[in-house]
């Protein structure tokens, strides 16, 4: 969802194929087994942002966008097969708070990693409030399994 997003900003089509892809879009995600593919991208990044503080954050962040760029810019609200979209899409604001909660602690995303085409309005790519963390830090919590295998091997020697 991601690329599909930037591809939209790099090259948005005509309106009467943008119509015509939201329509049959949001008809086929509306229905099952469609909607269990959406409800599964969603508790996967639920996960990812409940993982934050450690290695799961980034990927939260990729997730979060693809899923705000299904909600701004693919599905057709107007029509009656985006009922159960709509209905799992409720969840976003569950991974929002996730998100919030988990930035006072999470590791930033490099700036270089932060997608360029992304908008101010997906937030949770800038939330974690400790900017200044160091790159050992950084690193430490990305990588935890690894280095707790290290420093479990380190004491023993």
């Amino acid at each position: 969802m991601s690329d599909l997003g930037r591809l939209l900003r790099e090259s948005p089509p005509q309106d009467g194929e943008l119509r015509e892809f939201k329509d049959r879009l949001t008809d086929l995600l509306g229905r099952e087994p469609n909607l269990t593919g959406l409800r599964m991208y969603l508790h996967q990044c639920s996960l990812y942002a409940q993982r934050g503080r450690l290695d799961g954050f980034e990927s939260a962040c990729w997730m979060r966008t693809g899923l705000e760029v299904l909600k701004e810019e693919c599905v057709a609200w107007e029509r009656p097969s985006s009922a159960g979209i709509r209905e799992e899409l409720e969840e976003l604001g569950e991974i929002d708070e996730t998100i919030e909660t988990v930035s006072d602690e999470a590791p930033p995303v490099a700036e270089e990693d932060i997608p360029g085409w992304v908008p101010e309005t997906h937030w949770w790519w800038r939330a974690p409030k400790r900017q200044e963390m160091s790159r050992e830090e950084r690193e430490r919590r990305l990588y935890h399994e690894a280095y707790d295998v290290l420093d479990e091997w380190a004491e023993k020697r």
